[in-house]
């Protein structure tokens, strides 16, 4: 009966000892893979931090239903995927009991005058990763809404880049009229590179 009892107590032991590695297992395994995910998302929030954008307000130009402004990468990311960029724009009549109007704003690469979108003009300088928006250049952009906006309405406009950094401000609107905006009154290049 002694015999048997040791090679019981050998059993149990062994399971022990195979229960316990493979728990061990398990959880380097989940360790790891939450120390991956973890570092993942320090990385994009760090790239997030990095990114910062300013809108040159004093000079976003309404002519009709076209709607053009300039916008500096002053942070130190690149900004590689523009048409992931998001536009909203609204617009406060201050003569109608303060309505508003909000537009979200699909990016195009094909922008014509009646359809609402966004599309960049020219990205300067532009000689570093040709249709990139790198840190220190200025993109230029076209807005089309379908209604126009009115001389005295307030303006607001969120642009939120692909990682989730945004800026946004208000700006006044002074409708300018047709035809008075083109890429040089707004600083753009055209170097067919966006």
């Amino acid at each position: 009966m002694g015999f048997e009892s040791l090679i019981a107590a050998g059993i149990a032991l062994i399971i022990i000892i195979a229960v316990s590695y493979a728990l061990l297992m398990g959880f380097t395994s989940s360790i790891n893979s939450m120390t991956a995910t973890m570092k993942g998302v320090m990385s994009a929030k760090e790239n997030q931090m990095n990114t910062a954008m300013t809108v040159e307000y004093d000079y976003v130009n309404v002519s009709d239903n076209n709607i053009m402004f300039v916008i500096h990468n002053t942070g130190s990311t690149t900004v590689t995927n523009i048409s992931g960029i998001q536009l909203i724009m609204t617009f406060i009549n201050r003569t109608n009991n303060s309505s508003r109007t909000t537009y979200w704003i699909p990016y195009t690469s094909n922008i014509n005058n009646t359809d609402l979108g966004w599309t960049v003009l020219g990205i300067t300088p532009d000689f570093i990763d040709p249709g990139m928006w790198n840190p220190g250049e200025t993109m230029a952009c076209k807005v089309v809404v379908p209604n126009t906006p009115y001389t005295g309405d307030t303006g607001w406009m969120v642009i939120t880049a692909p990682n989730g950094a945004s800026t946004s401000g208000y700006f006044d609107v002074v409708n300018v009229g047709t035809n008075y905006l083109t890429q040089d009154t707004m600083g753009g290049e055209d170097n067919g590179s966006v």
